[in-house]
């Protein structure tokens, strides 16, 4: 009994081995797509695996009907070789499936302490602690020369402290700027070469020009364009764009809301609202108002130390904001 097992096992085996390399390759389109798109698109995935799957069947069940005559002589029917075997591929598609599904809702930290920055004598920072979660948009508040945009900087790993901490998931990353899967950076200046087309950056964001073109119509006559061509406010919505919709895990934005209109200002935030379901954001901005509106969390940076903020209040407290009158 257990040798006739292991023999129809063997079996299978090697008759799934027949279809199992381009099997797979759809299973890897579609989990790279699901990856990409997230759950939304779980019934598009499974109508295309169910479609490539009959794709198959036709083929081998025509371009290789002789060697069922193999099977059958040994005792097993093309109804039990197809059962079988198309039941294990589909299974082994839901588990993988089911493996992305919880990449996708696992929450990544970014954590930042023990920094300090020193300019001549002057101290800078010296007690920072900050963290930044995937699926949360991280709010940074602070005065005029309190070391934001420093502090910016030293997270994306372009700017040397005398000490520093950076931890993706735990894991201490020297310079996280080479990583863009883990981290880009919008800073205060413009930052595209200026001689390249429009559609050229957004491709090797590996974005859609028409992505963009919905979300900001002034750009349908830009299509064309380069850098250069745009308005000072167009590249900033350009750069803010590329960046918040990236492929990577936390995004830092130096002033977003900074030099852009009011109806611009919502549509950013639309964005952010949308991408933070895929990754972290830490901003900062001196209209504090748009930052609350959209933070999950807020810091203050004040007195080169970061401290939690929970209400106005802590903003009155450290002279951020001026006190209520009575």
């Amino acid at each position: 009994m257990i040798l006739r097992l292991f023999i129809i096992i063997k079996l299978l085996l090697t008759f799934y081995r027949s279809f199992f390399v381009l099997s797979f390759l759809i299973t890897l389109v579609c989990l790279g797509l699901f990856l990409e798109y997230g759950p939304d698109i779980f019934f598009i995935l499974l109508w295309l695996k169910l479609s490539a799957t009959a794709l198959i069947f036709f083929f081998i069940r025509t371009y290789k009907h002789r060697e069922f005559y193999y099977y059958q002589n040994l005792g097993l029917s093309r109804t039990f070789l197809w059962t079988t075997t198309l039941l294990f591929d589909f299974f082994l598609y839901l588990l993988l499936l089911l493996e992305a599904s919880k990449a996708l809702t696992m929450t990544h930290t970014l954590h930042a302490d023990n920094i300090q920055l020193t300019f001549g004598s002057r101290s800078i920072l010296s007690n920072i602690h900050l963290q930044c979660k995937t699926g949360h948009i991280t709010g940074l508040l602070g005065r005029n020369g309190t070391g934001k945009s420093c502090l910016m900087r030293i997270l994306y790993g372009d700017l040397p402290a005398a000490s520093r901490s950076v931890r993706f998931d735990g894991h201490p990353v020297s310079e996280p700027g080479k990583h863009p899967h883990l981290l880009v950076f919008l800073p205060q200046f413009n930052f595209i070469p200026k001689m390249l087309p429009l559609p050229r950056v957004l491709d090797d964001f590996q974005l859609e020009f028409k992505d963009l073109e919905k979300k900001f119509p002034e750009f349908s006559k830009a299509r064309r364009s380069r850098i250069r061509e745009l308005s000072g406010g167009q590249i900033r919505l350009v750069e803010l764009y590329i960046i918040a919709r990236s492929a990577s895990r936390f995004a830092l934005l130096d002033e977003p809301f900074t030099h852009l209109m009011p109806l611009q200002i919502e549509k950013i935030k639309e964005i952010l609202l949308e991408e933070k379901e895929k990754k972290g954001f830490l901003i900062t901005d001196h209209l504090h108002r748009e930052v609350t509106s959209v933070s999950d969390q807020l810091y203050l940076l004040a007195d080169g130390a970061t401290h939690p903020v929970n209400t106005n209040e802590d903003l009155e407290r450290f002279g951020y904001l001026p006190p209520k009158r009575n």
